[in-house]
């Protein structure tokens, strides 16, 4: 059924369009059939129609985030990060059991008496929290 058109007809010519659900197309050309809820449809070449349903993304090159972004999954970015604001939240604290808990070099994290950072695969240090 193709959608339903109501024209008003004023000063200034406005047109109203009204959407009446209809019976679903059939795939078409680099819109592969599925996909489920949340997926993406991404470009796999530089071919015409090469598409595919996906649950990640890889954006080549940069990516700008103006105002509040969630994600759901893990992000992993291959490069620098910079944060144009004054503060970065890690909203939830873990504790590593020991020095030599599991952890990748780089990782960041606290509790309430200490900020950790794994300088080594396995290998954490941690520097001692105080008020002033």
């Amino acid at each position: 059924m193709a959608d339903v058109q109501i024209a008003i007809i004023d000063e200034q010519q406005t047109k109203i369009t009204l959407a009446v659900p209809g019976i679903q197309g059939i795939a078409g050309p680099g819109v592969p059939a599925g996909g489920t809820q949340n997926q993406l449809l991404v470009k796999q070449s530089g071919v015409d129609y090469d598409t595919v349903w996906s649950d990640d993304i890889d954006i080549p090159g940069t990516l700008d985030v103006t105002g509040d972004a969630t994600f759901d999954q893990d992000v992993t970015i291959e490069g620098d990060l910079t944060v144009n604001g004054d503060r970065i939240i890690v909203s939830t604290a873990k504790t590593p059991t020991s020095a030599s808990d599991t952890g990748t070099a780089g990782e960041i994290c606290w509790d309430n008496s200490y900020i950790y950072v794994a300088v080594g695969t396995n290998t954490w240090k941690r520097a001692a929290l105080s008020s002033w």
